[in-house]
């Protein structure tokens, strides 16, 4: 497992090295000096605050997450897949994002390396709620081996995260965990005006832990939230139980 000294950042925290990758981050204002993203960088949407806060969490588990299948929701340019495949070392890693950025020379080059291949598949232009295309990458991905790890950094919006845990919370083995980042980002300060008639994502994250409090450890282990992320540890509830599983089966409404 990857720990903070592993990574190599630099004075102004904007850049770190591991295992001979450079990344960049976008935060922090400012060029990238003699960096240049995509020809001998990647560029990384996460900050250093975030980056340890990960490596403290999967630090404290009894069986940190290692080898096994990942799926992640939200690419970008695809600078956070060369992170997670060197942090959690899946088997497999499969990947997707509702844009097509052009092509990263440095990424594609880390792609291309003998032991990645047959090991990391990107799939562009797709939804993270389309239910079928999915089942399609799944299948294609992993076949009908569960998911270790989802890692969900992609819409940010109410309807399409839900849609994407439900999907996708069943395929996950007992004991496997379920990333959703930036659940608080519309109680950030400044957000725009036009994001105020959203939905926030805090409400799925009230509907897990509803989840986890209706089923005991039959569905869900645990909930654990920081203010960056939350996680959900999968229960040991067969995958068959969870055919067509909604989490408004689970949910009170209180009559008004």
């Amino acid at each position: 497992m990857i720990r903070r000294e592993d990574l190599a950042w630099d004075e102004s925290d904007r850049s770190f090295e591991l295992n001979g990758l450079r990344f960049v981050t976008v935060h922090g204002g400012g060029g990238y000096g003699d960096w240049k993203p995509g020809v001998n960088c990647l560029l990384f949407y996460k900050t250093r605050a975030l980056v340890e806060r990960y490596l403290e969490y999967f630090s404290c588990l009894a069986n940190p997450p290692q080898g096994g299948n990942l799926l992640e929701l939200g690419l970008y340019d695809g600078g956070s897949v060369p992170f997670w495949f060197e942090i959690l070392g899946p088997d497999h890693h499969a990947g997707l994002d509702v844009e097509v950025p052009e092509t990263s020379e440095y990424l594609e080059r880390y792609l291309a390396r003998e032991d990645r291949q047959g090991r990391i598949s990107l799939h562009w232009g797709v939804d993270q709620s389309d239910e079928k295309r999915l089942g399609e990458l799944c299948q294609s991905s992993f076949g009908e081996a569960p998911l270790d790890v989802v890692i969900d950094d992609a819409s940010h919006l109410y309807e399409q995260t839900r849609r994407s845990f439900e999907l996708l919370f069943p395929r996950l083995r007992p004991g496997g965990l379920y990333v959703i980042e930036d659940w608080a980002w519309f109680h950030w300060r400044g957000i725009e005006e036009q994001w105020r008639d959203q939905r926030p994502l805090t409400q799925l994250v009230h509907e897990i832990i509803e989840l986890a409090g209706s089923t005991s450890n039959h569905l869900v282990l645990g909930v654990h939230v920081c203010s960056d992320f939350a996680v959900v540890r999968r229960g040991w509830a067969p995958a068959e139980e969870l055919a067509g599983f909604s989490l408004d089966q689970f949910i009170y409404r209180h009559p008004r």
